[in-house]
């Protein structure tokens, strides 16, 4: 433990700073790094910087929150934090026993540690440590720091004694006009009233060091006019001419005959739905669209990369429903397909199907598939089958046969294990950036056997932190079917493949994933039953639930794998429309104004918004309560990438 002095109670890491009007005037980076000298700054907020002059700043450290507050003196105040900006986490007494080798300290510095009945509240200084607990302990819930009352400081853990917090010179009241930072700030944003005349301190005059003794502050260039205000309750204020400000336009003419030299522009305020490929058509009429300089470096620096999102700023809207798309991860036949079908297969197609003849003999041996082969379809199938235990049949328990798999011709094929690495990556990087009270009411999944890993392993742990939401198999969202390894299994077959996998994640990484939503996973698969690709399905679905397939005479019977006229499996292009017609009208049974994960493939992706996911690219859709389902290029009103709407440059975009 870093420090034994006592936070004051319940102190937030967000500060509201008031600002002179010369310095308001100053560059985003300047005020973010007139902040980052007292520590790492998690979040910047300048909305009412040009109104009012205040800037609220959040660090990721409490005690750099505390120090920044100690040299800006009356001119700061503690301000609420966000929800999702907590440092303190609560787990049971079970899981605090069992923490991870290092204890909690191995995560961060300790503020302090408190007990009730059944759990154990940990309070952290820094707020990534607490994030950090939420992803790697299981059962470990966010604790608000106005629970944190009666909590252990950190340095009487330590035998240390704890310091009374240091009184704040409280900032000037005499003026009536004058508002606390808080307030002014609240009142102008929830109200959004017009820019208001607020007296303005200097940041001179709200920062007083003891080193700045007897060291003047420059003056006022001559071209500057300045207007004091001879009392001694107003603060002096500065205005510049807007001649002065000329200096920073760009005048073509200027640089074309090298009198201006300067070669770097920052953009900001670029909108969150501006992508690589948007950007590079902005700069095209410049000739700069061949520049060495990415523009995705651009467009990164001007954000937070990866920073957890505001859960009030995604808000849907009562007339809205949103959906989260989420393609699966590398599968084995993705990786069989860039490997290229001579590497190990002869491939032969015949009536739709893709017959196999591996390395020219009649019968697979198992023994020729090794975790060292040079090729990663090889490797990969042999860590899936006898590494990871996750192939068929499933009927004996420790039965897990490459043979099988490949004399089924790869259907309904496994995620790489690569392609399974890369999705726990993704589930990290997720519950780091959705808040734990972003609302989603429901996970809905295409009943393949990737799909099922993907699901697991990218949002279990999000899942667990949300019993309330629903879990379901949504049977219209499967692959395009292009090869066996598109046709799904037998839904039986899938929920017993769905109990092995869960117990793989459990013992893989001690994962234990809700078995409220287990269960609900395998009533649905187990509703489709035997056979379900040969069967049909409800046209115009009643209610967002799995329904048993129904009888090829019912009048709203539609079959869930076309055939063609030779009894082969094909799917034309209008049978495809007409099939997310039927997934788009499932899709407004959902409650409005909620939020949904749909986890599928790259075909569908394509179907309905028009262009291919990568291996998990995430897209974000919204429709309206009166989108016709019959419409496919209106219906969703916008559609966004993640990593673009969110601002997180790890989550993969569409397919290249």
């Amino acid at each position: 433990m870093a420090t034994s002095a006592r936070l004051p109670q319940n102190a937030p890491n967000s500060l509201a700073v008031k600002f002179g009007p010369v310095h308001i005037t100053k560059s985003f980076s300047d005020i973010v790094g007139l902040f980052s000298k007292y520590g790492d700054v998690a979040r910047l907020d300048t909305t009412l910087v040009s109104a009012a002059g205040l800037v609220v700043v959040t660090f990721y450290d409490v005690r750099d929150a505390q120090k920044a507050m100690a040299e800006f003196g009356a001119f700061a105040e503690p301000f609420a934090s966000a929800p999702q900006d907590f440092r303190a986490v609560s787990v049971s007494t079970k899981d605090f026993a069992a923490a991870p080798s290092g204890g909690f300290q191995s995560f961060g510095d300790i503020a302090g540690v408190s007990a009730s009945e059944s759990d154990m509240s940990v309070e952290f200084y820094d707020m990534r440590a607490a994030q950090q607990v939420i992803s790697n302990v299981p059962g470990a819930r966010p604790k608000r720091s106005s629970d944190l009352n009666g909590a252990v400081p950190a340095c009487l853990l330590a035998g240390g004694t704890p310091q009374a917090p240091q009184a704040r010179p409280q900032p000037p009241q005499t003026s009536p006009e004058y508002l606390s930072v808080a307030d002014a700030y609240m009142q102008m944003k929830n109200d959004r009233i017009e820019p208001v005349d607020i007296p303005l301190p200097t940041i001179a005059e709200a920062v007083a060091r003891p080193k700045a003794v007897g060291k003047q502050r420059p003056g006022p260039a001559p071209s500057q006019q300045v207007e004091k205000v001879p009392t001694s309750n107003r603060p002096i204020r500065e205005k510049v001419r807007a001649q002065d400000l000329l200096k920073f336009d760009i005048v073509p003419e200027m640089i074309l005959s090298g009198e201006d030299t300067r070669t770097t522009v920052m953009v900001r305020n670029i909108a969150k739905v501006m992508s690589r490929e948007g950007f590079l058509e902005q700069l095209e009429p410049c000739n700069l669209a061949e520049s060495d300089e990415d523009p995705s470096e651009v467009i990164s620096a001007s954000r937070q990369d990866c920073a957890m999102v505001d859960a009030a700023s995604q808000e849907v809207g009562e007339n809205y429903t949103e959906i989260v798309f989420v393609r699966h991860a590398l599968s084995l036949n993705n990786m069989f397909k860039e490997s290229g079908p001579r590497n190990v297969w002869s491939v032969v197609k015949l009536n739709g199907y893709q017959a196999f003849d591996l390395d020219g003999h009649s019968k697979a041996s198992e023994k020729n598939w090794k975790l060292n082969s040079t090729s990663k379809f090889k490797s990969g199938y042999a860590k899936a089958c006898h590494v990871q235990q996750l192939c068929g049949n499933y009927s004996e328990d420790n039965f897990s046969s490459i043979n099988w798999e490949l004399w089924r011709n790869s259907r309904d094929c496994l995620l790489h294990p690569e392609g399974e690495e890369s999705s726990e990556q993704l589930g990290r990087s997720l519950l780091q950036l959705v808040p734990p009270d972003m609302r989603i009411d429901g996970f809905y999944v295409s009943p393949l056997r990737r799909t099922l890993q993907t699901l697991l392993a990218v949002f279990g742990d999000i899942i667990s932190h949300r019993p309330q939401s629903q879990v379901g198999i949504q049977p219209w969202a499967h692959e395009t079917y292009n090869s066996e390894s598109d046709r799904a299994n037998d839904g039986d077959m899938n929920a017993k493949f769905l109990d092995r996998y869960v117990a793989h994640l459990d013992a893989q990484a001690n994962r234990p994933l809700p078995s409220r939503a287990i269960s609900s996973l395998q009533r649905g698969l187990n509703k489709l039953g035997k056979k379900w690709v040969r069967k049909y399905g409800r046209a115009h679905p009643k209610g967002t639930g799995v329904d048993a397939p129904l009888s090829a005479n019912d009048t709203d019977a539609e079959p869930f794998y076309p055939l063609s006229w030779a009894s082969t499996y094909h799917e034309s292009k209008a049978q495809l429309a007409q099939r997310m017609i039927i997934l788009r009208r499932w899709l407004k049974q959902l409650p409005t104004g909620g939020r949904y994960v749909l986890v599928a493939h790259g075909g569908i992706s394509k179907a309905l918004f028009g262009r291919k996911l990568d291996n998990l690219g995430v897209a974000v859709a919204r429709f309206h309560r009166d989108a016709d389902t019959e419409d496919a290029k209106t219906f969703f009103s916008d559609v966004w990438l993640a990593r673009e709407h969110w601002s997180c440059s790890k989550i993969p975009g569409w397919y290249k």
